[in-house]
């Protein structure tokens, strides 16, 4: 099977192109659907961008949409920080979509040791969270990390482990969640087993950090190209 990684959205409409020449695959959004930042992209073209990415996801339940740091200050307002791009105008009507939906998304997605999350997860982020992992059940060689990662969003661990933003996102904490990490925090500090795909830090072109067993894939890149990182099991 051919799993097709889309980057971060911001109200672009280029994964309509790049489904049309991936057919017969599974798609994974890396999240970050809304909040446009340039482009000539408005507020109202991404909601009504979303809205279709959330009918294609009914058309096509196999699709994983997941959850970035633009998309869980709406998702749970008002109890995550709020980004920069966040809409006061259309913050209702963006709330409403996501949280009639919410059951369309998640924070993680995994397929043997290949771990899909916004924004990734450093190897200091997991140790200094690692009693909350560990009460939620995750084995020791990480086989069931996206489980216990959704698992905690659905309880009131959520923003205590989730809405972690470090110095290098201009936050008060010490390393940036699953949401928040920048790529800095993952390049030398990434978990040793996982083959993590991630967006959230933009790059010129896909970027990969690690070695042939363990790494982090950065494919935030659709603000210079329209291309997506495609994986075979």
């Amino acid at each position: 099977m051919k799993y097709v990684c889309i980057g971060d959205i911001h109200g672009r409409t280029v994964w309509k192109e790049i489904i049309d020449n991936n057919p017969n695959s599974v798609f994974i959004f890396m999240g970050d659907y809304l909040d446009p930042y340039s482009e000539d992209i408005t507020d109202l073209d991404a909601i009504e961008n979303f809205k279709e990415i959330i009918n294609f996801k009914i058309n096509n339940p196999e699709t994983i949409l997941l959850i970035g740091n633009h998309d869980a200050q709406y998702l749970f307002y008002p109890k995550f920080e709020v980004n920069n791009g966040f809409s006061d105008k259309y913050m209702k009507v963006i709330c409403k979509l996501f949280k009639e939906n919410k059951n369309l998304f998640q924070f993680a997605y995994q397929i043997n040791d290949y771990l899909f999350t916004h924004a990734g997860i450093s190897k200091n982020w997991l140790k200094y969270h690692r009693e909350t992992f560990d009460i939620f059940g995750l084995n020791p060689d990480y086989s069931n990390i996206a489980e216990v990662i959704n698992k905690i969003s659905d309880s009131d661990e959520l923003t205590k482990v989730f809405d972690n933003i470090s110095y290098l996102r201009r936050g008060s904490y010490p390393y940036g969640s699953l949401i928040w990490a920048d790529s800095r925090e993952l390049i030398d500090n990434y978990i040793i087993g996982l083959k993590q795909i991630v967006g959230h830090t933009k790059y010129r072109d896909f970027f990969k950090s690690g070695d042939f067993d363990s790494y982090v894939t950065f494919i935030d890149v659709l603000t210079e190209h329209t291309k997506a990182l495609v994986i075979e099991f």
